[in-house]
C-alpha cells in the first residue's frame, strides 16, 4: 500500500514539475512576441488572463463533466478497521 501511495505521489511530482516547465516556456514565448506588437503590459496582462482562464476551464471540467462521487464501502471499511487496531 506505501509503495502505491509512493508511485502515485512521484507521478504527481514529476507531472507537476514538466508542467511548470511547459507553462514557463509558453509564458515566456507568448510575452516576447506579444512585446513585440504590443506594450509589456498589455502581453502580460494576456498571459495572465489566458492562464485564468484556463483555471476556469479546469474547475468547469471537474464540476460539470466528472460523475457523482460515490463513497467506496470497501474502502472505507478497511480504513476504519486499520485505524482502530
Amino acid at each position: 500500500m506505501a509503495n502505491n501511495i509512493c508511485d502515485y505521489w512521484g507521478i504527481a511530482s514529476v507531472g507537476a514539475g514538466l508542467g511548470g516547465v511547459i507553462f514557463q516556456s509558453i509564458s515566456g514565448v507568448m510575452i516576447k512576441n506579444l512585446s513585440t506588437h504590443f506594450d509589456y503590459t498589455i502581453a502580460y496582462n494576456a498571459v495572465f488572463l489566458g492562464y485564468g482562464l484556463i483555471a476556469l476551464i479546469g474547475l468547469a471540467v471537474v464540476l460539470f463533466l466528472t460523475g457523482p462521487l460515490v463513497q467506496n464501502k470497501e474502502l472505507h471499511d478497511y480504513v476504519t478497521d486499520v485505524s482502530l487496531k
